[in-house]
């Protein structure tokens, strides 16, 4: 892209953001990345299926203005396209010969907001607008990194920080479903679903730094049977670190609420633990090795006899960062706020992950990582006789079953120079069959019981670009 279109894009978005007046006067910074990436995609572990071949990119434009020393705005646009799924194409839709690609409007705003330092005189700073929201390495609020899209909230944030320590307050709507009261003057306007949260940082301590959490999802729905509470209420603590030459980090978080999605009088009360240890070891390759393990608890059908929901829900989370670079689980534990927590991606089972990570650099501007994951459900698979609806029925020889399978995931990124990255990964999952039960409603269907959808494969070769 030409540096005069670029300048052009950018100084508009910046007049949306504060006026005209006001850009001319301001320091505007203008940067945007494109990232292309190629997949090999054979990733359905119920069917033997041919592999999927997909590039697809997102390019971003973003403009940052300093209007004074307490005040500023960032917008950052972002277009997300696959090739050949325009909805005009030189050979159209029907393959019949059409003009060129010339309506994509696949543009939107991923992030637009503006801060105020010291508002109101308090030493307190506010960010209103379209944000991403990350705390403590992504494991609870996270914008999903490795996803296209990413994720950010249309959210206010309050932060404090002053010696050691990070005070931060955010509030954002996620579901929105309010109507004008004079449009639907009989309509419940209390079915929003809101979100609070609390977070400390605070540094020095154990070698490192230790976060507290506290976060609120709020969230009434309608259903058949009337209004539904399915609140849930996160708290716990993030300790990370360097010790005696060994880098650590250890989080326990609990969570309660109400799970009337399931039934009335249906309570949530569930819990994770992570733990890692590291070492990095000296030489030209710069060695480390990495051992792991979560635990994300899980729903057995004593918990659903006694109206209880177990399953950890992972909130907001980046769970590629954290549950193996497949993607299988990416949401565990969210269907229990919309539905049966039995039909999120491991059927409401929870996680176990043990995983031993390496690394080398070897060669200058080359790393090389491997991760093995052994995964296993949290409880032992189970024939739900409880009523409620469960889309991933296990088979009778899975029944008291737990293992998922291991995955083995292995990147090359090369630092091709300051502003661009190019990184090779590929992915290899051994499946067991406990692992093709909870995939049925995600992967596809296997009526015949016949376990042929064998072990997976996933490649890609991403080209990341910052300017």
């Amino acid at each position: 892209m030409k540096k005069q279109l670029l300048s052009a894009f950018a100084l508009v978005a910046t007049f949306l953001i504060v006026g005209v007046t006001i850009a001319e006067a301001a320091d505007i910074k203008f940067s945007g990345q494109l990232r292309p990436r190629f997949e090999y995609q054979e990733r359905n572990v119920n069917v033997d299926t041919d592999a999927n071949l997909v590039v697809d990119g997102r390019v971003r434009l973003n403009a940052l203005a300093n209007i004074d020393d307490k005040t500023s705005a960032f917008i950052q646009m972002q277009a997300i396209q696959s090739f050949g799924t325009s909805s005009t194409n030189s050979f159209g839709g029907t393959r019949g010969p059409t003009a060129a690609n010339d309506t994509d409007a696949s543009m939107g705003v991923h992030q637009a907001f503006f801060t105020l330092k010291d508002f109101f005189g308090t030493p307190l700073d506010m960010t209103f607008g379209r944000q991403e929201i990350i705390f403590d390495g992504h494991r609870i609020f996270g914008d999903t990194l490795w996803t296209a899209g990413e994720q950010s909230h249309d959210a206010i944030r309050l932060t404090h920080a002053e010696g050691n320590h990070v005070l931060t307050y955010a509030y954002s709507r996620t579901v929105n479903v309010d109507t004008s009261e004079a449009a639907s003057p009989t309509t419940d306007h209390d079915l929003n679903q809101n979100v609070h949260a609390a977070h400390g940082v605070f540094k020095g301590i154990a070698g490192g730094q230790l976060s507290l959490l506290f976060a609120a999802i709020l969230d009434d729905q309608t259903t058949t049977a009337g209004q539904t509470d399915n609140d849930i209420y996160t708290i716990g603590f993030r300790q990370a670190g360097k010790l005696a030459g060994l880098k650590y980090r250890g989080e326990f978080y609990y969570q309660w609420g109400d799970s009337e999605s399931h039934g009335a009088g249906f309570d949530h009360e569930a819990y994770m633990v992570g733990v890692r240890v590291g070492k990095a070891f000296g030489g030209s390759m710069k060695p480390g090795l990495t051992l792991w393990f979560d635990y994300l608890s899980g729903t057995d059908q004593s918990d659903l006899n006694n109206s209880e929901v177990s399953t950890f829900d992972t909130v907001f989370d980046t769970g590629h960062k954290f549950y193996g670079f497949a993607d299988y689980w990416l949401n565990v534990g969210a269907a229990g706020r919309t539905g049966s927590v039995l039909n999120d991606q491991l059927s409401g089972l929870g996680l176990l992950d043990f995983a031993i990570k390496g690394g080398i650099s070897p060669a200058p501007n080359w790393k090389l990582g491997a991760h093995l994951h052994f995964f296993y459900t949290a409880v032992d698979a189970y024939n739900n006789t409880s009523g409620i609806s469960q889309t991933n029925s296990f088979q009778t020889k899975n029944v008291g079953e737990n293992h998922l399978g291991e995955e083995l995931d292995i990147t090359l990124t090369h630092n091709y120079n300051p502003s661009t990255n190019i990184v090779f990964g590929y992915t290899h999952f051994f499946v067991d069959d406990l692992m093709e039960d909870v995939n049925h409603r995600f992967q596809g269907s296997d009526p015949d019981g016949s376990d042929d959808g064998g072990d997976t494969d996933w490649a890609y070769i991403m080209l990341d670009m910052q300017f």
